[in-house]
């Protein structure tokens, strides 16, 4: 359920591309608020236009760049997701009808590229990503089994920093002679220091479900501990799609202007 917080990580890693395009399809007319970045320029103040211009996204991203196919981020929606752990939380949780809010409430603290702009690292930090969703549980939590299905589960995380690097090279297409940017590697790094959930029951009290949502709402840290590695590796999943639609489709030229180039 955590890896649905880090849907969010892509949202502002693909707006690192778009934000910098001068025309990407039909970009230019689903985000007419683009800044575009020269690729030449001093490294210090390319990185500063890339912050201003992911700022500049946040309306967008609430409702979707339908040119891109990324799909509106206030609320996200999920219609299944899986989660399994063999820690305080022992088995598999299946969520569906997720409905997530708080991925466009976002503070992008840094963005750093290397020299050949091959490497790209965003810092961000949300605040609060709250989300409401049905839930069957098959699991051991906090010591105590549970077997539910069709009831509602909300959760609520906060505080939470991410840092994601985004590795690649230049190459030249051979049908085309574009220039493209390959990914190679995203590495993520992910903290949560709280979060907490609380499971609905039907309308007969449950002292099984009374245990567990004590701990679920008291153990905040190792609720997060919990969930955090599902969440990195969904984030890893993720930015790499996204990162890939934009860079393997559409020539770099296109991305990054450079000085000489022109549209």
């Amino acid at each position: 359920m955590s890896q649905n917080t880090i849907h969010v990580i892509f949202a502002f890693l693909a707006v690192t591309s778009l934000v910098i395009s001068k025309k990407i399809h039909q970009v230019d007319k689903d985000v007419p608020l683009l800044i575009t970045c020269n690729r030449h320029q001093p490294i210090k103040n390319l990185e500063k236009c890339l912050m201003s211009g992911v700022i500049s996204m946040k309306v967008h991203l609430m409702r979707g760049v339908q040119g891109l196919n990324i799909p509106r981020f206030f609320p996200y929606n999920i219609e299944k997701f899986k989660f399994t752990s063999e820690n305080q939380f022992d088995g598999n949780a299946i969520l569906s009808n997720v409905v997530i809010e708080g991925l466009t409430n976002f503070t992008l603290r840094k963005v750093e590229v290397n020299d050949n702009i091959s490497q790209i690292k965003l810092k961000a930090y949300f605040p609060r990503i709250t989300f409401l969703a049905k839930y069957d549980i098959n699991a051991l939590i906090f010591d105590k089994y549970l077997k539910r299905r069709d009831r509602k589960v909300k959760g609520n995380i906060t505080d939470i920093s991410i840092n994601v690097t985004i590795d690649g090279e230049y190459y030249k297409h051979p049908d085309n002679n574009e220039e493209y940017f390959k990914i190679n590697n995203v590495p993520v790094e992910l903290n949560i220091n709280e979060a907490t959930f609380y499971l609905y029951n039907k309308k007969v009290p449950d002292p099984i479900i009374g245990h567990i949502n004590h701990h679920l709402a008291t153990d905040k840290r190792i609720v997060a501990n919990e969930i955090t590695p599902a969440a990195k590796a969904f984030a890893v999943r993720i930015i790499r799609f996204i990162a890939n639609k934009m860079f393997s489709n559409i020539p770099i030229r296109l991305i990054m202007k450079g000085e000489s180039e022109h549209f």
